[in-house]
């Protein structure tokens, strides 16, 4: 299991490009990592991860992730609004 999500969002009014990604991996322990990475479009930005039980539970934190995400403008790279 490795999937990835970016979100992009833009506003050239504020001359502003940032970005979001979600990542959930399988660990050496039978749970799954979710990956949050954020910041400026072009940086590395900043990194959280989060230890969850099962693959059920990890994806139900990632959709609730992007929920908030696309509340505020975040689109998925490819630029349509999704709801994983």
């Amino acid at each position: 299991m490795n999937s990835a999500i970016h979100l992009n969002r833009q506003d050239p009014a504020c001359n502003m490009t940032r970005f979001y990604r979600l990542e959930l991996t399988a660990d050496l322990f039978c749970g799954v990592t979710l990956t949050k990475q954020w910041g400026w479009t072009g940086r590395d930005g900043q990194a959280r991860r989060a230890w969850l039980a099962g693959a059920e539970e990890a994806c139900e934190a990632r959709k609730a992730w992007m929920t908030r995400k696309c509340r505020r403008e975040y689109r998925e790279a490819g630029g349509a609004l999704s709801a994983v």
